[in-house]
């Protein structure tokens, strides 16, 4: 990735999908892309007055598949027999403990991390409590609920 600012570069990075913890680089953890069948979440409905149609509407029919099943009464067909998705496991994991690990060597090299993920949350606290220079850089401006919670422990949090 390359961050550029008044069209001019300001800094280059390397990223590599995490399968190792950094201070265990040689237990490899390969196979963490995975396709699940189905949908990933069930999803709520908000009907839109702004819809063009809405006798015709299909957002209804996609919330029901997201629950598992056609909405037309006596159909056998489920959603895992005709949706996939992809996602990657460990990765946030991994993150989180490299975050800790780096963290416990103390303030001599900082730890940055960019993620708008509040699943990183507990990692970044920890880090920062226990004597970590922890920066967070946000994809996106946003509020965090736990914004106070991290500045009581120093950590760092920017926008890119």
């Amino acid at each position: 990735m390359t961050i550029a600012v008044n069209q001019r570069i300001k800094c280059r990075i390397y990223c590599e999908i995490a399968s190792a913890l950094i201070d265990t680089p040689s237990d490899l953890l390969l196979h963490t892309f995975r396709q699940r069948k189905g949908m990933r979440s069930r999803l709520s409905v908000a009907q839109n007055p702004n819809c063009a149609n809405a006798t015709s509407c299909t957002v209804n029919a996609v919330a029901q598949w997201s629950r598992g099943r056609c909405q037309v009464k006596g159909c056998s067909v489920t959603a895992e027999s005709v949706f996939t998705f992809n996602e990657q496991k460990l990765v946030d994991t991994l993150l989180c403990c490299d975050l800790v690990a780096l963290a416990a060597r103390g303030a001599r090299d900082p730890v940055f991390l960019i993620s708008d993920d509040d699943d990183m949350i507990p990692a970044i606290l920890l880090g920062g409590r226990m004597g970590g220079v922890v920066h967070v850089l946000e994809t996106r401006s946003r509020k965090s609920a736990y914004r106070t919670l991290l500045q009581l422990y120093n950590v760092q949090i920017s926008a890119l």
